[in-house]
């Protein structure tokens, strides 16, 4: 037997937490959560990676309860101990960066989302490359957040369609024209992080 503060049954507690909130189980995990949270804390320190991850865990968890206020900080701190113990570009600290950024565009925080996109997305090509899955889930969000930024604004660029020359107001035209601008934008921001 291990014991109960032993790093391998903290870490066990941490992934029945994150089982449960796979299930949509979000208030168990979060009990769970914070238990491993604490416990990681006290017996590993606060810059321990495995500490970081905890306090994630637990954004991830309030996330999922919309408690984005309270996510959001958390997420805050993991990312600043993350990068502070393993640096900019290690996968850890990109994942957090993505979840930071997801949280941020949930929040409407949109600008501040696409920023961390954009860095977490240069870090994901240069170390899993343009085709791997976290990469593409990268993309994937930080499109979604492009698209929300898009209809947030009030006036949007006017954009040109591709079978006409005539230029168009996208507040005027249908979704689907907006959407063609949004990816097109989101082409172009994209371009601007190839590695």
């Amino acid at each position: 037997a291990l014991g109960e503060q032993h790093p391998d049954t903290l870490l066990s507690i941490s992934n029945l937490a994150g089982c449960l909130g796979n299930q949509g189980k979000y208030a168990e995990a979060e009990i769970l959560c914070r238990q491993a949270f604490g416990a990681m804390r006290a017996v590993l320190g606060e810059q321990h990676p495995l500490a970081l991850r905890s306090i994630s865990n637990l954004a991830t968890c309030l996330l999922g309860q919309r408690k984005l206020a309270q996510a959001e900080a958390l997420y805050r701190e993991a990312l600043a101990g993350q990068r502070a113990v393993l640096g900019n570009a290690h996968a850890k600290t990109l994942k957090c960066m993505t979840e930071l950024a997801y949280c941020l565009c949930e929040r409407w925080k949109v600008r501040e989302a696409q920023s961390l996109y954009h860095e977490a997305l240069h870090g994901l090509r240069t170390i899993y490359g343009p085709h791997d899955a976290q990469t593409l889930t990268c993309i994937k969000q930080m499109a979604s957040c492009v698209l929300l930024k898009s209809r947030m604004d009030d006036s949007v660029e006017p954009v040109r369609s591709r079978s006409r020359s005539k230029r168009f107001k996208a507040a005027r035209l249908p979704l689907t024209f907006q959407m063609q601008a949004t990816v097109d934008q989101m082409a172009r921001d994209l371009r601007n992080v190839q590695v």
